[in-house]
């Protein structure tokens, strides 16, 4: 067994906004209705803010940005037409398992009836309890970066983009890459919060 290690593509400054520009060509040459959820306005200032704010937060010290943070702003614009099927497909087969620089949490989540629950633990008696808190944010704010990126018209739906690539969306995102500990607040079927 060998294990590859396949380091970044980045690109410039200027590399990534012909790539933005490309994207948001290629979406105004195919969708069939581009404007049917947000307006012109709305439309170019997602545009704008491919190519200007959100670049400059995501730029290297050398002025240049990576193939997954560039990938991670486009699936937000993407996710900003709000009509689900509008998405970005960046290597979601390809996500690793835990290592030194890439956490999952020790849970699964799902959503039903509106509330996020652990569907399966590596602790067997989480499962079934709703998702309150993760290190003292509410569940839905925690993820709140994953779900501005799920192509969808609502909640729900984006709800079941995430659950069911939640080990790419977990590993794309880098939510839980840098934290020492992972603390849950939960609520049992009964309403009882631990």
């Amino acid at each position: 067994r060998h294990d590859f290690t396949f380091p970044p593509i980045l690109l410039s400054r200027a590399e990534a906004e012909a790539d933005v520009d490309q994207c948001f060509g290629f979406w105004e040459r195919l969708h069939p209705d581009l404007l049917a959820n947000l307006d012109a306005e709305d439309y170019l200032s997602l545009k704008a803010w491919c190519r200007g704010e959100a670049l400059e937060e995501r730029l290297n010290p050398d002025g240049r940005i990576s193939d997954r943070d560039l990938a991670w702003i486009l699936y937000r614009a993407a996710a900003g037409f709000r009509d689900g099927h509008t998405s970005l497909g960046w290597l979601e087969r390809l996500t690793p398992g835990n290592t030194s620089a890439t956490r999952f949490p020790p849970f699964r989540v799902a959503f039903c009836n509106g509330k996020w629950l652990v569907a399966g633990a590596l602790d067997p008696s989480l499962p079934g309890k709703e998702i309150v808190r993760v290190n003292g944010r509410e569940f839905p704010d925690f993820i709140r970066e994953i779900l501005d990126r799920c192509s969808a018209e609502t909640l729900p739906f984006k709800a079941v983009r995430f659950s069911w690539r939640q080990d790419f969306w977990w590993y794309f995102s880098g939510l839980c890459d840098c934290l020492e500990t992972l603390e849950l607040d939960y609520r049992d079927p009964a309403g009882a919060e631990g």
